[in-house]
């Protein structure tokens, strides 16, 4: 698997056919952390009065958190684990370069609610603050980063 480090290159490398994986965690100041990956998918942007706007890296995914524990053993004794996978929310991200930013559109669909995220490019990875998810804190930061699971590490 290889790294990709800009959303330019992940748009070029699903245009050629190769897997690549979205990878996203978020943080927030009440310890809650969130965890998403999948397959990431290419859609061309629509064309309006004969101009095309901008195409979206697409992926559906399992959204887990880390206040979402799974008791061990199930009568309730606080042995637990976070990020229980039987408690994720279904998330669709879609990420496009706008005007020269890129902005992401998140839909956690268990909640029926939609917000996107401005990200900035740091270091192989997309950087970006938003609303936290829940009702204790206010923000969150979000980090993207993209791996192109059909080439090698070189």
């Amino acid at each position: 698997m290889a790294a990709i480090h800009t959303l330019a290159d992940a748009v070029a490398r699903i245009k050629a056919g190769n897997p690549v994986l979205i990878s996203l965690t978020s943080n927030q100041a009440d310890g809650v952390v969130g965890y998403a990956a999948g397959a990431a998918g290419y859609q061309e942007g629509l064309v309006h009065d004969g101009i095309r706007g901008p195409g979206k890296v697409r992926g559906s995914m399992g959204y887990l958190f880390s206040d979402r524990m799974k008791a061990d053993p199930p009568s309730g004794a606080f042995l637990a684990q976070p990020f229980d996978i039987k408690k994720q929310d279904n998330l669709n991200l879609e990420l496009a370069d706008v005007g020269g930013h890129i902005r992401g559109h998140f839909d956690l669909l268990t909640w029926h609610s939609e917000f996107t995220v401005d990200f900035q490019a740091r270091d192989g990875v997309l950087v970006g603050k938003g609303p936290a998810i829940g009702n204790s804190v206010t923000e969150a930061v979000f980090i993207v980063s993209f791996v192109d699971q059909g080439q090698p590490d070189l």
